[in-house]
């Protein structure tokens, strides 16, 4: 009983995360299409069109293989869980984690390690200096783009060449959260390099209301014609 309640929410949830992902990847587009890109953002878009086209070439794998494993710890370590035997190889490796849970298991393919780091350098120096110069700021954007390139072809790779990571929990569940919490960093993303955290707000949250009404009027319509035969029965 207690695995099949199990079962059914992971079953609703992955529909709940398919709702999100439709719902993003709508208001990217609807977002985008207002153009208003600041130069930040297209040198961001620079970053991450141009890593799109090198990386599945030049794939760096002991560099991903350090950010996965690393990433499995850190999130670990955040959720308080006892680690040990880190081993890292040129082209696999593991970390053993006492009790994990799923956003230990699957954080590496949500959560772009090196793009963080930038995030958290850029982050630094804005706090050390109040101004940066415009070269400083178009480089990190730059490298930001890049390394969430670099996120996504190696996830990419690495879903393509199966992982046990995704077997733990459902591969179809785990898929569908990965590319949510994808898309809600490109999202973020976006809003961030066009600063439109308003609009952005706006145009999400109109879609999802949209969305839901669709799901209601369409469950409706499943209620009636069931209840219809019922009806002329009687």
């Amino acid at each position: 009983m207690h695995r099949f309640l199990r079962e059914l929410l992971k079953f609703f949830s992955t529909l709940i995360l398919w709702f999100l992902s439709i719902a993003l990847v709508v208001s990217l587009i609807r977002l985008i299409m207002q153009g208003k890109t600041t130069s930040l953002g297209w040198a961001v878009t620079a970053g991450l069109v141009g890593g799109l086209f090198v990386f599945p070439k030049i794939k760096l794998l002991p560099l991903y293989v350090f950010g996965h494993e690393l990433t499995h710890w850190a999130v670990a370590v955040l959720f308080r869980r006892k680690t040990s035997n880190i081993r890292l190889r040129l082209r696999s490796g593991s970390v053993d984690v006492d009790r994990p849970n799923i956003w230990i298991i699957l954080a590496p393919y949500f959560i772009p390690f090196y793009m963080v780091l930038i995030l958290g350098f850029y982050g630094l120096l804005l706090f050390c200096f109040r101004e940066l110069p415009l070269w400083a700021e178009t480089t990190m954007a730059i490298c930001i783009g890049v390394t969430y390139a670099y996120h996504l072809v190696l996830t990419f790779i690495a879903i393509s060449n199966g992982q046990q990571d995704l077997k733990i929990n459902g591969v179809v569940f785990s898929l569908s959260l990965i590319l949510a919490l994808n898309l809600i960093f490109v999202y973020l993303g976006l809003m961030l390099a066009t600063r439109q955290f308003q609009p952005g707000t706006h145009i999400l949250y109109q879609q999802l209301k949209l969305q839901a009404l669709s799901v209601i009027d369409a469950a409706k319509w499943i209620a009636s014609l069931i209840s219809t035969p019922k009806q002329a029965h009687e």
